[in-house]
C-alpha cells in the first residue's frame, strides 16, 4: 500500500476544445495534446528528482467518444509506444530495393514498375515494413496486396493512390490474391486495426487507473518523448507530444463524465495510507451529475483536492488565489464547481507560501482555496510545479 499518492485527472471532451486552444499561432490540436502531457510533466518533475520510498501516482483523462469514456493515461502511452516500436520494425534502407525483392519473391514483378513510378523511396519502406509486419510467408502476392497494405497507412497521398492502384489489378490477379493464405490474413488484420470493436477492447482495458511510482512514470515519459521523430531529428517537444498522441485524436472530445473519473479516483485513494494530493483540470462543466458529492468523499479520505479552471477567455490576474468566489461571477457554472471542490489551506503553508515568492496575489483572510483560474498553459503549468509537487512533502 502506497504512502503517498498523487492523482492527476485531466478533461478531454468536447467542452475543453476551445481552453486547449490556447496558443492561437499554432495548430489547435497541437496546444491541446500538448496541455495533456505538460500539466503531468510539470506536476511530477519534482517527484522524479527527489524521489520518496512508496509514493505513486496516476493519471486519467475523461472525455472519451467511445462507449468507454475514461483511459488510464499512462496505460494508453504504454500502449502507443508498444504500437510504435512494432511499425518501426523491419524498416529498409532503400524501400524499393526492398519491395523489387519482395514482390520478384511472389511472383509479381508487374508491381516494380508502378512502385518505382508512384512512390518514394521512403514509401516504399514504409510499405515494406507494413506488407512484411501483416502477411505470412507462402501464397500468391499480387499489386492489390500492395493496394490494401496502403489502406491501413495513415498518410493521405497513399489513399489518394489506392484508386490508382485498382485500375493497375487485373480480375485475374485479384481472384489470386484473394485465394492466398497472405492475402486472407492482411485482410483479418487491416480489418481488426481499423475496427471500433477492437479500439474499445484496448480502451476498456484501460479504463481503471493504475498507480505506479512516480520514476517508472518519470522514464517512461522521458522514453516516449526524447525518441527523434524519422521525419525531424531536431522536432521539438510539441512537435514530439503531437505524434506521440495523434492516434488518440480521434477518439477525444466527447462528453464530460467527471463524476465517472472522481469516483476512479476515490477508489484508487482508498489505497494510499499516508498523503493524498488529486489535481483536476477541467472546466467544470460535468454531464454524468454533480460531482460534488463525490468532492466530499473524497474530502472525508483526507484527500487535497487541487482544482484548475482551463478557459480561453480572458482573466485580469490569472496569478491570484482566492478565498470566496468572485461576485463577478454569474450564477453556478463550472468555474464555481470546481471553486467549491477545492480544498482550503491557510497562507502560511509552505506551498502557499512559495506562491508569493513568484509574485502571485493572496487573499487577506489568511486562507486560499486550492483552485487556480487558467488562460495560459504556462501558469498551470507554474502552479503545478510550485504547488502540487509540494503538497505530498508536507
Amino acid at each position: 500500500m502506497a504512502e503517498s499518492m498523487i492523482g492527476i485527472v485531466l478533461d478531454v471532451s468536447n467542452s475543453m476544445e476551445s481552453a486547449y486552444a490556447l496558443d492561437r499561432s499554432h495548430d489547435a490540436s497541437v496546444e491541446r495534446t500538448r496541455a495533456i502531457l505538460t500539466t503531468t510533466i510539470s506536476i511530477l518533475k519534482r517527484e522524479a528528482v527527489y524521489p520518496r520510498r512508496q509514493e505513486s501516482v496516476f493519471a486519467s483523462i475523461f472525455g472519451l467518444r467511445k462507449s468507454v469514456k475514461t483511459c488510464d493515461l499512462f496505460a494508453m502511452l504504454e500502449h502507443l509506444k508498444r504500437v510504435r516500436e512494432e511499425r518501426d520494425i523491419h524498416i529498409p534502407e532503400d524501400g524499393y530495393e526492398a519491395m523489387s525483392a519482395l514482390a520478384t519473391e511472389h511472383g509479381a514483378p508487374h508491381a516494380i514498375k508502378w512502385i518505382r513510378e508512384h512512390l518514394s523511396r521512403e514509401e516504399a519502406a514504409t510499405l515494406y515494413r507494413e506488407i512484411t509486419r501483416t502477411t505470412v510467408d507462402g501464397g500468391s502476392w499480387a499489386l492489390s496486396t500492395v493496394r490494401d497494405t496502403m489502406k491501413r497507412l495513415p498518410s493521405e497521398r497513399f489513399q489518394l493512390l489506392v484508386n490508382n492502384v485498382d485500375k493497375k489489378v487485373s480480375k485475374a490477379s485479384q481472384a489470386i490474391a484473394r485465394r492466398s493464405d497472405a492475402y486472407r490474413n492482411a485482410k483479418r488484420i487491416i480489418e481488426d486495426f481499423n475496427s471500433d470493436k477492437l479500439i474499445e477492447d484496448v480502451l476498456r482495458r484501460m479504463e481503471h487507473p493504475k498507480a505506479r511510482p512516480v520514476q517508472e512514470v518519470s522514464t517512461l515519459l522521458d522514453d516516449l518523448l526524447q525518441v527523434e521523430l524519422p521525419s525531424a531529428p531536431s522536432s521539438s517537444l510539441h512537435d514530439r507530444i503531437r505524434e506521440l498522441l495523434k492516434p488518440i485524436k480521434p477518439y477525444i472530445l466527447g462528453l464530460t463524465p467527471m463524476c465517472k473519473a472522481l469516483k476512479h479516483a476515490t477508489d484508487m485513494f482508498k489505497e494510499t495510507t499516508r498523503t493524498r494530493v488529486l489535481f483536476i483540470l477541467s472546466d467544470g462543466d460535468s454531464t454524468d451529475g454533480d460531482p460534488h458529492e463525490i468532492a466530499q468523499q473524497l474530502h472525508q479520505l483526507d484527500v487535497i483536492i487541487v482544482t484548475c479552471f482551463l478557459t480561453s477567455n480572458r482573466i485580469d490576474n490569472p496569478r491570484r488565489l482566492l478565498y470566496k468566489a468572485d461576485p463577478k461571477w454569474r450564477g453556478r457554472n463550472g468555474r464555481q464547481v470546481l471553486f467549491e471542490m477545492s480544498s482550503t489551506m491557510e497562507n502560511t503553508h509552505t506551498p502557499i507560501s512559495h506562491l508569493i515568492d513568484a509574485n502571485w496575489e493572496l487573499p487577506s483572510a489568511g486562507e486560499s482555496r486550492l483552485f487556480v483560474q487558467a488562460n495560459s498553459l504556462d501558469v498551470v503549468n507554474e502552479f503545478c510545479e510550485i504547488v502540487v509537487s509540494k503538497l505530498r512533502s508536507n
